[in-house]
C-alpha cells in the first residue's frame, strides 16, 4: 500500500509540473487565477521573471514526483531518498493545513475563491500520501526482516 501511496503523489507531481510548464503560455489571467497577482503584474509589463520562475518550480515539482517514484521502488534510488521524501511530505502537509483558515473563511461567510480550500486539500492529500507511504513501506520493511 505505501507503494502505491508514493506513485500516487509522484503522479500528482508530475501533473502539478505540467500545469507549471503550461501557465506562462495561457498568460496574465492564468497567473491571478492561481493566486499570484504579483507575477501577473510583472508578466504584463514583459518581464521573464514569472515565466523562469514558473518554470522552475516545474522543475522542482518534477524531482518531488521523481523522489516519490524512488521511495515506491519505481526507479533507482535517489540520494538522501529518505530525507527528501520526509521534507517534500511535511512541505505539502504544511501547505494543506491552510484548509483549516480556508473553512473558517467559508464559516464566516468571507468571500474566498472555493478553487484555495480546494489547493489546499489536494495539498494535504498529497502530502498525508508521502508521509502514509514512507511509513507504510518502512513499517512493512522491517516486517520483512524480523
Amino acid at each position: 500500500m505505501g507503494k502505491h501511496l508514493l506513485l500516487i503523489a509522484g503522479m500528482a507531481n508530475f501533473g502539478i509540473a505540467l500545469l507549471h510548464v503550461a501557465i506562462p503560455f495561457m498568460g496574465i489571467r492564468s497567473y491571478i487565477y492561481f493566486g499570484t497577482a504579483d507575477l501577473a503584474m510583472l508578466e504584463s509589463q514583459g518581464s521573464m521573471i514569472p515565466r523562469l520562475a514558473t518554470w522552475f518550480l516545474a522543475l522542482v515539482f518534477a524531482a518531488f514526483g521523481l523522489y516519490c517514484l524512488s521511495g515506491a521502488g519505481l526507479i533507482r534510488r535517489l540520494p538522501l531518498s529518505a530525507i527528501a521524501l520526509c521534507l517534500i511530505g511535511g512541505i505539502y502537509t504544511l501547505r494543506g493545513l491552510i484548509l483549516i483558515p480556508d473553512i473558517l473563511r467559508y464559516l464566516n461567510g468571507i468571500i474566498y475563491p472555493m478553487r484555495q480550500p480546494f489547493f489546499s486539500a489536494s495539498a494535504l492529500v498529497i502530502g498525508l500520501c508521502i508521509l502514509i507511504g514512507i511509513w507504510l513501506k518502512t513499517r512493512s520493511q522491517k516486517q520483512m526482516v524480523s
